[in-house]
This record gives C-alpha cells, sequence and structure tokens, in this order.
C-alpha cells in the first residue's frame, strides 16, 4: 500500500506537466484500482475518453470498474468495444473470455480463451483459463490436451496440477486429485 501510494504521487506529479500522456494515465488508472479508489479511477477513465476514445487499456480499465460496480451489462460493452477494435489484442481476449467465465458463460469464455492463444500461443494464462472452461463444459479430453500443451509452456506451475485434480475428481478418481493437490502445494 505505502508503495502504492507513493507511485500514485509520482505518476499524478508527472502528469501535472504531461497531461496528455495516455499510457501514464492508463497506469495511474491501474493504480487508483489497486488502491480501490474507483471514484478517481472513473474520473481518470472519462478524461481518456475525451481524447482517445479508443484505446484498448482504457476500455479494459473501464470495464473493470463496471465490474467492480457489478454493472455486468456495461462491463460487456466496454470489453465489446474494445474487441471490436482490437480484436487480435491478446489481453482483450483474455479478459473477455474471463469475464465470460465469470459469468458462468462457458462456451463463450472457450471461444475467446481459444482465440487468445491462436494469437499468441504462449500465452498461459489463457491455457489455464481454456482448461477450467472446458472442464466446465465437460469436455475433459480436450482439456487434457490443452493441459499437456500448458506442461510443455511452464512445467512448475501449480495450476496445471490443481487443474488435473479438478479432472479427476470429474472422473471419480480421488487418491489421484489428491495426489495433485498434495503436488500443487509443494509448487
Amino acid at each position: 500500500l505505502f508503495r502504492s501510494k507513493g507511485a500514485i504521487e509520482n505518476s499524478e506529479k508527472y502528469l501535472e506537466e504531461n497531461s496528455s500522456n495516455t499510457e501514464m494515465r492508463n497506469f495511474l488508472t491501474e493504480l487508483y484500482l489497486k488502491d480501490d479508489n474507483l471514484l478517481l479511477a472513473q474520473q481518470n477513465v472519462e478524461a481518456i475518453l475525451k481524447e482517445t476514445p479508443i484505446n484498448s487499456s482504457n476500455l479494459l480499465n473501464q470495464a473493470k470498474i463496471y465490474i467492480l460496480k457489478n454493472e455486468y451489462d456495461k462491463a460487456e460493452s466496454a470489453l465489446k468495444e474494445a474487441y471490436k477494435y482490437y480484436p487480435n489484442n491478446k489481453d482483450v481476449l483474455y479478459r473477455l473470455a474471463e469475464f465470460y467465465f465469470n459469468r458462468k458463460d462457458y462456451k463463450n469464455s472457450k471461444k475467446y480463451y481459444q482465440t487468445a492463444i491462436e494469437v499468441d500461443n504462449s500465452f498461459y494464462e489463457s491455457y489455464c483459463g481454456l482448461i477450467d472452461s472446458l472442464i466446465e463444459l465437460n469436455e475433459v479430453d480436450s482439456a487434457i490436451d490443452y493441459i499437456r500443451k500448458a506442461i510443455a509452456l511452464n512445467p512448475k506451475n501449480s495450476d496445471i496440477s490443481y487443474l488435473l485434480a479438478k479432472i479427476c475428481i470429474l472422473k471419480g478418481e480421488y487418491n489421484d486429485a489428491f495426489n495433485y493437490l498434495e503436488e500443487a502445494l509443494k509448487k
């Protein structure tokens, strides 16, 4: 929290002299969000919208604010707007997939996680999200295929062991699930 306050102060001072620096404004918005200051985050998003209405980072921050305010329709609109202008941006695709996953719309989350992987096949977080979506859709064989790919990218990550445990539970293989959970805790 202390570092965050210092970063906020320094960013605000910088913007007093360089008010048109959109990248710094987006960074400051993210700091405000980490500091749970929705009011200043929203004001910053609105200031950026006036200068550059089509900015992927700003649209993603705007969606995050709407989610925090439980305004899901507005969040979805902001994410779709970002996707409209940035259909090949892995961060936009990931956040859209994450949004749908959290709303329990696993078909759409699967679609956007897969597209994020097509854009950047080294985007590990999208593999984990896709695997989770596939598990929720009971597409276990596909989930296992993607687990193999994710292991190749990041063999030491505990997320994979956790996802394998979820699959074992679905299959009724509780001893194996327990072993994977123990493995996840060791990583």
